[in-house]
């Protein structure tokens, strides 16, 4: 109760997508499954999600980009911080892509962290490699293709039950409050448009406010290796 995602309403398929049988398989790898709500999971592959919809979505004002070829699962959000914010009213969808075992490390902490934040055994969070030491922000982006870049979402690989191998990336899906985040160009020195929808000069967010974000999702991408 409560719970508006701006995609809310879309028809499932009859019979489960490739992408969702895949991500079954696999989600026993994420060890999430006690802070997920799977009422709330959505699938933009091909199938499920079609070329005729539309690639933009609005949230508290804002537009996103539809995460086409990604399924989201849907996670536990306390309704109470939801409800007294109005964070399904007016807060905005952004994307923060991340490593496969730093995914629980987030949900266990019950936070976003920030690097130099004292996690749980006692020891720091380090600023990843190839990442600016003296930038102790939370990053998002409100288009995944900007989430997905390998310095962000570190690909794994995967085999399934049928010894195929998949490489395998995940991203959270969040909300933050306008007025508390930042907006500045990519730092990774692109020499072209990283998504259409979204300029280079607007498509890194940063913000030091972890009050001000809040998870809502997990998407998960799979891509068949050759």
């Amino acid at each position: 109760p409560g719970y508006a995602h701006p995609l809310q309403g879309l028809p499932r398929p009859a019979e489960p997508c490739a992408l969702w049988e895949l991500c079954e398989e696999f989600l026993p790898n994420l060890q999430v499954d006690e802070f997920l709500d799977r009422r709330h999971d959505l699938c933009f592959c091909p199938k499920c999600y079609p070329k005729e919809l539309p690639d933009i979505a609005m949230a508290g004002g804002h537009k996103f980009v539809i995460p086409r070829g990604w399924l989201r699962l849907g996670v536990e959000v306390m309704q109470g911080k939801a409800k007294a914010n109005r964070i399904w009213d007016t807060w905005n969808v952004a994307f923060h892509g991340l490593s496969i075992p730093s995914l629980r490390t987030s949900f266990t902490h019950g936070q976003m962290l920030l690097p130099g934040d004292k996690l749980l055994d006692n020891s720091r969070l380090g600023v990843r490699k190839g990442h600016i030491p003296a930038r102790k922000f939370f990053y998002s982006s409100p288009t995944v293709k900007y989430c997905k870049l390998h310095m962000y979402a570190t690909p794994s690989t995967w085999t399934s039950k049928d010894g195929i191998k998949y490489t395998v990336q995940v991203a959270l899906q969040v909300r933050q409050k306008p007025g508390t985040y930042s907006k500045q160009r990519e730092s990774v020195f692109a020499l072209r448009e990283l998504c259409k929808h979204i300029c280079n000069t607007q498509i890194e967010w940063y913000t030091d406010n972890r009050a001000a974000v809040v998870v809502t999702g997990i998407l998960v991408n799979m891509a068949r290796q050759a």
